[in-house]
């Protein structure tokens, strides 16, 4: 996207160049530069530049001999000059349409443009004259430069628009990162509640477990222990087996056996 003030410089930029190459005798270069400036005016809808480039393109046209192509563009350019009340415009294309008509044939326009050119250079050398072209010039100015400062101002609210819609795009995406955020977040602490809470459980579990086994073990080593008191008991009851051979052999020497 290319500013109005930089459109400004490369329209009058193009028809500085186009007049050096039109001194230099390279017309087709000066009027492909003549017309790169009429198309830049166009853009920007510049009445005055748009009139001046006209007149210039057809005088380029009147010197390659294209002289139909030359009056064309040397009426719109006299058309656009009258139409602001620019004397020195009127004066420029006056002269350029009288050169045409003259390679027409066309003795009395030409005659018409003599006398429009010399209205105009005695308009132009008039005070009262001169003050009203200024103040045309002033006025197209004035107006030229609202529509700029227009223009501008409706590119700023373009811009400071879609800043704003960009902003809020950003904010969006970042409210939505947050949320996505707070919601992962939640999910993983409940996860690792849940987890906690197993782990815990399991760890219960193999505590009671534990414990179960302690049971079991004290348990069986007192039914152990019991039966091991149980057979001393039943030990020291009964006669030992040294203490009943004895007597068996007592009573066979007694002759009792």
């Amino acid at each position: 996207h290319i500013s109005i003030d930089n459109k400004q410089g490369i329209a009058q930029l193009s028809n500085n160049i186009s007049t050096i190459y039109k001194e230099r005798g390279e017309l087709k270069q000066a009027l492909a530069y003549g017309l790169k400036a009429l198309n830049v005016y166009a853009s920007m809808d510049e009445l005055k530049g748009i009139g001046v480039s006209n007149t210039n393109i057809g005088t380029l046209y009147n010197l390659m001999g294209e002289h139909d192509k030359a009056l064309t563009y040397g009426l719109k350019g006299m058309d656009i000059a009258r139409q602001l009340g620019f004397p020195i415009d009127i004066s420029d294309a006056a002269i350029l349409l009288k050169d045409v008509y003259k390679q027409k044939k066309n003795s009395g326009k030409a005659l018409e443009m003599i006398e429009i050119y010399i209205s105009m250079r005695d308009s132009i050398s008039n005070k009262e004259t001169k003050r009203a072209s200024i103040k045309n010039q002033l006025k197209y100015e004035y107006e030229k430069k609202a529509a700029t400062d227009s223009i501008k101002v409706m590119e700023e609210k373009k811009i400071l628009a879609l800043k704003s819609k960009q902003e809020q795009t950003q904010r969006y995406f970042l409210y939505g990162g947050l949320t996505l955020t707070a919601i992962f977040s939640a999910f993983m602490f409940n996860r690792f509640m849940v987890i906690r809470k197993q782990k815990r459980l399991i760890e219960d579990q193999k505590n009671e477990v534990e414990k179960q086994k302690h049971l079991v073990d004290d348990k069986q080593k007192e039914i152990l222990d019991s039966i091991r008191y149980a057979k001393r008991i039943q030990q020291s009851l009964l006669p030992t087996e040294k203490y009943i051979d004895r007597n068996i052999t007592s009573m066979k020497n007694k002759g009792e056996y």
